[in-house]
């Protein structure tokens, strides 16, 4: 996260974020006043990272569910998106 400048406030993309293990640690450190919008194709995978969500209270992670060939992000304002062990999805 520091390699890639992550700081409070920013507004973050996760691409194949699976059960969040990037996720949670990007919106601890984005804040309450950031945004990390986590994709994945695999609606298991974002329900998964979703009752997490709510059980850690994190209000500041939002699902995307993508497509094989579109991350579907709602938001065309992401300041980075970052890709972690997800590059074997991509065709």
């Amino acid at each position: 996260m520091d390699a890639i400048g992550l700081t409070t406030g920013m507004v973050v993309g996760e691409a194949g974020a699976g059960d969040g293990y990037f996720t949670f640690p990007m919106a601890r450190r984005v804040g309450a006043t950031g945004v990390v919008l986590a994709n994945d194709i695999s609606k298991r995978a974002l329900e998964s990272l979703d009752r997490r969500r709510v059980s850690e209270g994190l209000v500041n992670i939002q699902t995307v569910m993508g497509e094989v060939d579109d991350p579907m992000f709602p938001r065309r304002d992401l300041q980075v998106v970052v890709v972690v062990h997800a590059f074997h999805d991509f065709s």
